[in-house]
Order: C-alpha cells, then structure tokens, then sequence
C-alpha cells in the first residue's frame, strides 16, 4: 500500500461509516466508531504492508489502574495477538487502549474496513464492561455461590 491508497481506503471508509469529516483518518484525526474513538496509523517507510489501529477504552481511574493492568495483561495471555489485538494502558493518558496491527493494507476495501472497524469497536466494549464494578461484583458474587456450594 502507497500513502495516496492509504488516503482513498480511509477516506471511502468514513464514508460508509457516515464520518462528517472523511479526510480526517488519513491525516491522523481519530473518528469516533459506535462510541469509541479509533485512529489508523500509516507509515509507507516502514511498514507498507500495515494499518496500526488504535481503539481508545477510555480512562482508567488511577486507584484502579494497577488492577486495569493485571486485567489487561491476563486478557493478553488469553486474547492477545497483533492481528487480533492487545491492550495496554496509555501512561500519558491513563486511558486503556486496544492496538491491532491490519496486515495486507491493499486487499481491503473500505466495507470490510468499516466492517472491522466496528468489531474492534464491540471488543473495546466487552473489554471496558469486565472493568465495571457492576460487573467485579457480579463476577465476585457468583464466585461466592459457587464456594457456598461446594462448601
């Protein structure tokens, strides 16, 4: 991929995504898909045959960030690889963050871009949810019972 194809891939993209500013993927604005914001980052020199996507999870408060981080780096042993992504705390803005590496660039078309996009978009979600307290608790309780009962 050139840097005019990587220009045309997100431009088409935001329009099927119905982005109000298409220029601004390739020119490394992020743009907000199904509630997160993403940013696809493009280097010809050094990697023609990668997109790098970032998918920003939103802060983390700082008395949960050494708890985030042993989540984040359990969800990397079970979950991680570059082309189905990794998560990592972003230490200048305490946000959690999912990165996946696109390989082969050239052979997608802005549908199965978008497509991808909003996946990402859904396992940020997933992710993001498991840090709730609603959801610790939840998990917490039915560990609870499950001792109870073997008890």
């Amino acid at each position: 991929m050139n840097s005019r194809q990587f220009q045309e891939l997100c431009r088409d993209t935001c329009r099927e995504l119905r982005i109000a500013d298409p220029q601004g993927l390739a020119a490394g604005k992020a743009i907000e898909v199904d509630g997160f914001d993403m940013a696809l980052v493009f280097d010809e020199a050094l990697s023609p045959d990668k997109l790098y996507c970032y998918v920003d999870l939103g802060p983390i408060d700082i008395a949960e960030r050494p708890a985030a981080h042993t989540r984040l780096l359990e969800l990397n042993l079970l979950t991680g690889t570059r082309s189905n992504g990794v998560f990592a705390l972003d230490a200048a803005s305490g946000h959690a963050i999912l990165v996946v590496h696109l390989h082969s660039p050239q052979a997608l078309d802005e549908a199965q871009l978008a497509r991808s996009l909003r996946l990402f978009a859904a396992q940020a979600r997933a992710t993001r949810e498991s840090f709730s307290p609603a959801r610790v608790g939840a998990v917490m309780a039915g560990a609870e019972a499950l001792l109870l009962r073997k008890a």
